[in-house]
Order: C-alpha cells, then sequence, then structure tokens
C-alpha cells in the first residue's frame, strides 16, 4: 500500500511551472508533486491522512478530494479497517503500516466526549432556530411542529449527557 510523508507547499519550480498561479501545489518529502502521485492510487481503497503525531485526521475513498497540506497520506484495503474506524476516527493512529487505536486517558476520553457533544448541541440549536421562527411566526407546517418537537427532544436528552462520568455514551439518535 501507498505512503508519502509530510507534504508542503511546493516551491519548485520544475512542479510550480505545470500549474497555473491560483493551484496550490504541494509535494511530499521525497519531492514529488501531489498531483502526479495520486494516480499511484488504488480506486478501492481508503486514503486517510494522518499528521506528525500520526493520528488519523481525514478519510477519503477518492483521493482527489483530499488535500495533505502538512500532512501524511496512506493507503488502506477494507480488510485492513477496524469495524468501527468510520464511526469514530480521531481516535486511531497509523502506525507501522496499521490503523491502532488510541489509548486516551480518562481526561482526554472526558474532553473528547465533552467535544462531540458540543458539536452535536450546536447541530441540535442550528435544526431548531428556523423550526422555532416558523411556530413563532405562525406558519409552521405540522411537519415542522412535529419536528421541532423532536429536535427540541433531542437536545434535552443531550444536555443530560454527564461527560465526566459517562464515556461510553448511548447517544441519542438524531431526529429524521
Amino acid at each position: 500500500m501507498l505512503n508519502y510523508r509530510n507534504f508542503t507547499i511546493s516551491k519548485k519550480q520544475s512542479i510550480l511551472k505545470k500549474y497555473p498561479d491560483f493551484v496550490l501545489v504541494l509535494e511530499d518529502e521525497m519531492g514529488n508533486d501531489w498531483y502526479e502521485l495520486q494516480k499511484n492510487f488504488e480506486d478501492d481503497t481508503l486514503k486517510i491522512l494522518f499528521d506528525e503525531d500520526n493520528r488519523i485526521v481525514s478519510y477519503s475513498f477518492d483521493v482527489s478530494t483530499l488535500t495533505p497540506t502538512n500532512l501524511s497520506i496512506a493507503e488502506v484495503s477494507h480488510q485492513n479497517l477496524p469495524s468501527n474506524f468510520f464511526s469514530n476516527i480521531t481516535n486511531y493512529l497509523f502506525i507501522n503500516e496499521k490503523i491502532e487505536p488510541i489509548m486516551l486517558k480518562y481526561e482526554e476520553k472526558c474532553m473528547a466526549t465533552e467535544s462531540k457533544k458540543q458539536v452535536l448541541l450546536s447541530e441540535a440549536t442550528n435544526m431548531i432556530a428556523p423550526l422555532q421562527d416558523a411556530v413563532e411566526l405562525e406558519i409552521a407546517t405540522d411537519e415542522e411542529i412535529s419536528l421541532l418537537k423532536q429536535w427540541k427532544k433531542y437536545r434535552v436528552f443531550l444536555n443530560r449527557i454527564n461527560t465526566s462520568s459517562e464515556l461510553d455514551n448511548d447517544w441519542p439518535h438524531k431526529p429524521e
């Protein structure tokens, strides 16, 4: 599997002259052109971006959607992915060509859980606001009224999660 490391913005004229001035041109630590390297990846593999601490920060099956500025990229086959990888990529490292779970300290787990809670609360609040506006303006449809109630209930359940003691939470399901 492929593994290209430490991409930076290219300063090589031999690479830069191939692209218009407005294109972000990257090269890996070996001086390889990012756009040329993309041709080497298989179509059916997952491409992962990881930082200097080997923490996985992003992924895609389509390499052209990734921009590895100040990151490295590797190709991983489906059979080498942990079963819950797609639901929790920030808790994995890429070490010795393998995806390994991060063993977080208790405080780090609390912070990660609180961060997830805040992201979900923010999303719920963003969904509630226009629905609430429609209700207050008395122009809400029955569907909007029902959806508003569901999102508010979801937000209440999120707020009840104690991120300092409930680290393996059963997160409430988002309304559809």
